[in-house]
């Protein structure tokens, strides 16, 4: 019998399922676009169920143009999109709001009296600095401001987590509750230390332990997925990790020093730094990058610009300059230098917290007789990955590995 093995990658903008087979080919793909919501300005939504759904035509999708049986499929890795978050009704299966995404900023001033007040406990306890950009506030928000959650809290009724959580738990019949500790570091709750949810954490923000998902290595058959839900067959769920970190492993980025950097929905490097957690003078925060069955957990550096391809779009749809996104590179190539022009597109906010004041400054640099290439160019390609690189070269011996899209 032939065998596969089915990739999920649950991103921002789309869902896109591999099927590869023994010799990790790629045999077949299938993709779903994700619609996004806008309610007010700062804030990002998509719908957790449509999510769900288009994950599983992107699945049968990938299934019909390789013309397998699923019960050919030997295992599933799911990829995500981090620190997005679902918080649903057990017993009903619903979300009982729409998923709010890592983009989203309607949490920033509660951040920010966490940094102030707390700053020092949360970076030394979960590596990351306060910020809207984690799962912690966004779950916070959702118990705090949605009617009835109270009722449903004292019922046992609330679960939350990020999306390889409610896809898994779909996936799995409502079986299993899970997440891995990459995706578990994303979220502003984790003990960098114990490996475990942190009680201060969990109080700072209100959130109970108990609706949680169960911490779980990065690799390992932990689940099956029900027959009656996904695919007609019970198929082992053998891996789960965080987009980023799934990156820089697909990258092979095993050694510390390895980098890679991906360009998507935003731009994003991770620097492998072994078994160590490296605390970066440069504002870069570690991370867990994964964690394999009877190894020690490997950990990351992590700085991002959380608007990349999204610029180009805003270029196209805002500005104009182009008709095309491909019309970049050309644009960008026509011009012998960028002329000081710095396109510091901010739409959201900087991933590392002294990229901004590196903005500020090569800002003061920019002229007026800049034209679209010069625009096009410095949006494209050097500003992202030369200012991180800025803050990350002096922790580790550098390795550079482009990889694609991951968004």
């Amino acid at each position: 019998m032939a065998e596969y093995y089915l990739g999920i990658d649950q991103g921002t903008t789309g869902t896109m399922a591999l099927l590869l087979d023994k010799s990790w080919k790629v045999v077949a793909k299938g993709y779903r676009r994700h619609r996004q919501y806008y309610p007010k300005p700062g804030w990002v939504e998509q719908d957790a169920v449509e999510l769900w759904k288009d994950a599983k035509q992107s699945v049968q999708e990938a299934v019909r143009k390789a013309g397998i049986r699923p019960g050919e499929i030997r295992g599933i890795g799911l990829d995500h999109q981090g620190e997005s978050v679902v918080v649903w009704d057990r017993i009903t299966g619903e979300p009982v709001y729409p998923a709010i995404l890592w983009q989203d900023r309607r949490t920033s001033r509660q951040a920010d009296e966490l940094r102030k007040n707390y700053g020092d406990y949360i970076e030394n306890t979960t590596g990351l600095k306060a910020d809207a950009y984690f799962s912690g506030t966004k779950i916070q928000w959702i118990l705090e401001q949605v009617p009835g959650m109270a009722e449903r809290l004292r019922s046992g009724r609330v679960l939350a987590g990020t999306m390889d959580s409610w896809l898994i738990w779909n996936m799995t019949g409502r079986r299993h509750h899970v997440t891995d500790l990459s995706t578990a570091s994303r979220t502003m709750l984790l003990n960098l230390e114990t490996e475990q949810w942190d009680e201060g954490m969990l109080n700072l923000l209100g959130i109970p332990r108990g609706i949680l998902p169960e911490l779980i290595p990065s690799a390992g058959v932990y689940a099956y997925t029900d027959p009656d839900c996904f695919l007609g067959e019970r198929i082992p769920v053998g891996a789960i990790l965080v987009d980023q970190q799934a990156a820089l492993f697909g990258q092979c980025c095993f050694q510390p020093g390895d980098v890679k950097a991906t360009y998507g929905t935003g731009c994003f490097l991770l620097m492998n730094t072994g078994d160590k957690r490296v605390f970066s003078k440069g504002g870069l925060l570690p991370t867990v990058a994964w964690k394999l069955p009877d190894y020690r957990t490997t950990y990351a550096l992590d700085g991002g610009v959380y608007t990349a391809g999204t610029a180009i779009s805003w270029l196209q749809d805002e500005l104009r300059l182009f008709e095309q996104p491909e019309e970049t590179e050309q644009m960008a190539k026509s011009v012998a230098e960028y002329g000081g022009s710095i396109f510091c597109a901010g739409f959201f906010r900087f991933g590392s917290a002294s990229l901004g004041s590196v903005c500020q400054r090569n800002l003061s640099r920019t002229y007026r007789r800049n034209s679209k290439g010069a625009y096009c160019e410095s949006s494209v390609g050097k500003y992202c990955l030369s200012s991180l690189r800025e803050y990350s070269g002096d922790e580790a011996g550098l390795t550079e590995r482009n990889s694609g899209d991951k968004s």
